[in-house]
């Protein structure tokens, strides 16, 4: 839509840090308040001045924890992560609001560097615990139309450098 008017207003910070023992910690957020500034006619109906803009959550938030060393002459390098986002609209008169989302991802990365090709062996989870959310949401005739997020997805991959 062409809201004539809109404005956003925030703050975002990331924060990351090498600790003792080879382990790094990397922290984000932001809050985000978008708003149309004047109102107007949408197709689905009347948006007031003030209406969130959609897709568009007002906090959201990312942590990844890992580690980096070696293990009997192999690198070893497993990491875990989260993202956050609280829910937000999913269009200007907000008829199927997209709800809270909070990702687990874990992954493990073997290398042999040694080696003339540094075959590197890769186990990555995305969203461990296999939660959908809804990302996009539509209303049609019968049932609302929705997408959401990837599920559970295991990923094994095996890779050389030269």
């Amino acid at each position: 839509d062409n809201v004539g008017g809109a404005r956003s207003k925030g703050v975002e910070a990331d924060f990351k840090a090498l600790l003792p023992g080879s382990v790094f910690v990397s922290l984000g957020g932001a809050y985000v308040d978008a708003r149309t500034t004047e109102p107007f006619q949408d197709a689905n109906g009347d948006v007031p001045a003030g209406a969130p803009l959609p897709a568009t959550p007002k906090y959201s938030a990312s942590g990844i924890i890992g580690w980096n060393g070696e293990i009997l002459g192999i690198n070893v390098q497993p990491g875990y992560s989260v993202t956050y986002k609280s829910s937000s609209p999913n269009t200007l008169v907000n008829d199927i609001p997209l709800s809270t989302m909070v990702l687990h991802n874990a992954s493990v990365n073997f290398g042999l560097r040694q080696f003339e090709l540094q075959p590197e062996i890769n186990l990555s989870v995305t969203n461990l615990f296999d939660k959908a959310y809804t990302s996009f949401a539509l209303n049609t005739l019968g049932t609302p139309a929705s997408i959401t997020n990837q599920p559970r997805t295991i990923l094994l991959t095996l890779s050389l450098s030269y």
